[in-house]
Parts: C-alpha cells; sequence; structure tokens
C-alpha cells in the first residue's frame, strides 16, 4: 500500500506550473548590480538598477555575458531606495518607495521617455508622487507594512505592491501613469505569507508573476491569472516555491509568453554566516494537460506489487530505525536521513566538509510546509512533531547547492 501512496505523491510532484529542475542559475551578476532589484526586457536586453543608497542609474545587460554593456544616467532623479521598474510602450517606470522604517513622506515613481533613453545615456525623468490616504502614523517602528518593492502597469494606470514586513502580505494600490501629486487607490489585499519583493505583467497573456521570500531567505513566486483592477485578487492565485537554495529574489520580468529571468541581491551575514552571489535565473512557464496515462491504473499499482511484499520505509536508505552511532564516514556527496523509533526529531547525515545553510520540508503535493536557517539545525536534528503522518521530502541547502530526500512520519 505504501509503494501506490508514493507513487501518487510523485504523480503530484509532477504537475507543478513549472519543473522546479526548470529553473536555471544563468549566472553571477556584475558587481555594479549586485543589489540588483527590478528587471525589464528592451530591446532585447535586460534592464536594471540597484536599490538604496546606489547611483540613479539604469544599466542594461548583454543576456549571455550578462556583463553591463550600457549605462543610463537619470540626471535629475535620485535613489532613496529604488526597488522595481516597470515599461509600456512609451516610458520605463521606476519605483522609488521601498520604505523599510514606514517613516518616508516622499514616494515616487520615475517616468523615462523610451524615446530619450533610446538616443542618450543623461536623461531627464519626470516624477510621480503619491501617498498612501490609509496610513496616518509615520513613526520608526522598525520594520512597516508601508514599504514596497513591485510595480506594474495595468491599463492607463500603475499597480504598487506593499511589502508588509508585520502582517507578511501585500496590498495593491493604483497610481495614474501621468506627472503629479496623488493618493494612491486601495484595491485589495492577501496573505501571501512572505515578503513581496518584485512584479512583471506578461502583457502577451496578462499573467502577473510576483517575486517573494520567507523572513528565512526561503524563495517562492505568487502568480496571479484574470487579475482585475477593480477586483486584483478574485483570479486564480498559486504560490510556486522555488528549490534554489536560500535567495533574496528581488527583480522580474517576462521575455516572452512563458520565458521569465529573475535576480537576487548579494547576501552578506556574519550570524548566522551566510554567502550568497547576486544572480540571475530563468524559468519557462509550461502548461500541463492531464492525460489517460497520467492517472495510475490498477494495474500499474498491481505491477509495483507484484513481489507480494509490501516496502518497510524502516529498511529503506535514509528510513527510519537507523543508529546514528553507527554511520562511519560517508562519501563526499552521501545524504542520510532517519529518525529513531518513536522520536520526534529527525536526523540527517552530509558527507565530508558539507554544512548545512537551511532546510525545508514539502508536502506531497510540492507545498513547503517547515523551514528553517542554519541555527535550526543544531545537531542535524529537526524537529518533526508537528507533521501528520504521510510522506514528505527533506531539501538541505548548502550554498549553491543542495540535497533532497523522501521520508515517512508515521
Amino acid at each position: 500500500m505504501r509503494i501506490k501512496v508514493l507513487y501518487i505523491a510523485l504523480l503530484f510532484l509532477s504537475h507543478f506550473l513549472f519543473s522546479q529542475d526548470d529553473v536555471t542559475v544563468k549566472g553571477n551578476l556584475p558587481i555594479e548590480v549586485s543589489e540588483s532589484s527590478g528587471l525589464i526586457f528592451y530591446n532585447n536586453r535586460l534592464i536594471t538598477h540597484g536599490d538604496s543608497g546606489n547611483a540613479a542609474k539604469l544599466y542594461e545587460l548583454d543576456t549571455t555575458s550578462l556583463q553591463i554593456v550600457r549605462e543610463v544616467n537619470i540626471e535629475n532623479a535620485r535613489n532613496v531606495d529604488w526597488e522595481d521598474m516597470t515599461q509600456d510602450g512609451q516610458y520605463i517606470y521606476v519605483g522609488d518607495f521601498g520604505n523599510n522604517f514606514g517613516t518616508r513622506q516622499d514616494l515616487v515613481i520615475y517616468r523615462i521617455s523610451k524615446e530619450s533613453y533610446d538616443s542618450s545615456n543623461m536623461v531627464n525623468a519626470e516624477p510621480i508622487y503619491f501617498s498612501y490616504p490609509e496610513q496616518e502614523d509615520f513613526t520608526n517602528t522598525g520594520n512597516s507594512d508601508w514599504d514596497a518593492e513591485a510595480l506594474v502597469v495595468f491599463g492607463d494606470q500603475l499597480l504598487v505592491f506593499t511589502k508588509q514586513w508585520v502582517s507578511q502580505g501585500t496590498s495593491a494600490y493604483a497610481v495614474p501613469k501621468s506627472p503629479g501629486t496623488y493618493e494612491a487607490v486601495k484595491l485589495g489585499s492577501y496573505d501571501i505569507g512572505g515578503l513581496l519583493t518584485g512584479a512583471t505583467q506578461n502583457l502577451e497573456n496578462g499573467t502577473i508573476y510576483a517575486t517573494a521570500y520567507s523572513e528565512t531567505l526561503f524563495p517562492f513566486l505568487i502568480k496571479l491569472d484574470g487579475f482585475s483592477a477593480a477586483s486584483p485578487f478574485d483570479g486564480t492565485i498559486q504560490r510556486v516555491n522555488l528549490d534554489i537554495g536560500l535567495a533574496q529574489i528581488e527583480g522580474i520580468t517576462y521575455v516572452d509568453t512563458r520565458t521569465y529571468v529573475f535576480s537576487s541581491e548579494k547576501v552578506s551575514l556574519s550570524f548566522p554566516p551566510i554567502q550568497l552571489p547576486s544572480q540571475l535565473f530563468s524559468f519557462s512557464e509550461t502548461e500541463v494537460v492531464d492525460g489517460e496515462d497520467d492517472d495510475p491504473t490498477e494495474e500499474d499499482e498491481e505491477e509495483e506489487m507484484d513481489d507480494g511484499t509490501e516496502e518497510n520505509p524502516d529498511d529503506a536508505e535514509g528510513g527510519l530505525g537507523q543508529d546514528p552511532t553507527e554511520i562511519g564516514d560517508l562519501d563526499n556527496d552521501a545524504f542520510l536521513v532517519f529518525r529513531q523509533w518513536g522520536s520526534d526529531w529527525l536526523e540527517f547525515r552530509l558527507g565530508k566538509e558539507k554544512t548545512p545553510l537551511g532546510y525545508a520540508i514539502f508536502d506531497v503535493t510540492g507545498k513547503r510546509i517547515q523551514e528553517g536557517t542554519q541555527t535550526e539545525l543544531e545537531d542535524y536534528a529537526i524537529d518533526v512533531s508537528a507533521l501528520r503522518p504521510s510522506y514528505y521530502y527533506l531539501t538541505v541547502y548548502l550554498g549553491n547547492d543542495r540535497r533532497t530526500k523522501a521520508f515517512f512520519k508515521d
């Protein structure tokens, strides 16, 4: 019976929007844009910018080498905290609305003419100032729900998505595309269970993808279909976990109908000790069409059991009942997962010179249900007492590498 359950579990995992194996690391970004915070694809090049403390510049990147091939200065703007960018047929828009502490009263979106951008490396921008009418307190309370890091064009208006440090959700606000000073109009809110950092609307199919990460730097995407300005979160909303290790993903843009790229910022922490490079990733969304061959048949199930026996997970590699005291030296690529009988602690062992930076546990549908950083991996053991009996997948992140293995919680 357990063989059948595992077979169905693997079937579920194959029905993601796109396979996690399809996410490709394109390479490390140049040091000048190691804090890449926004992306667009224009004139067959990627355009990005830095965030707070960086120059008021746009950088064009070659899509193959990822090297900077052009820099454009925005002469009459300053980079207080640039967080995202978007475009329409005539203009590029850069959102200077990063507001971690909720104290800013100078939120602005810079509108840059594409005609000027194409003809000169020094351009001027037109400011679109805005405020949140619901915000009445601008006191610095540490982290704020009035931060924002995502911007898209939607028809004749701009949509700003907030990054809510306290609520772990987002609210969508509408701002006119014309220069001026406005009160943004709140359209709706959604609890994403993390920090939303960027967005893009694919103008070829209307889909909006947003980048996000958890407080422990586990990245994921939010896909919105059936989006409307009147009810932005009433369409189909799907969360897609990204099995790329720890990453502070920030900018995202579409390249064509199904191809997207997203960037991550450089992360350097002393405690816990984490060093992550700034990188560019890509994925191609693929539709999943269920067919007759996708469903397990009774014949398939019986074939898996034709030896008349039932596999005992206690006897499987990485199963229950292994005694860690009996494990000797491991190969560099080894990854053992085990649990003492009746224990609420899942233990694992890695090959020599492998240090875990974090972990995640996924259920059979691919949903991430538990995660933690290096400091939560004391003695290479994870508390799984909150998990109900079922099959799960443990992924341990090792910088740019990872190890994954299934286990069963009884």
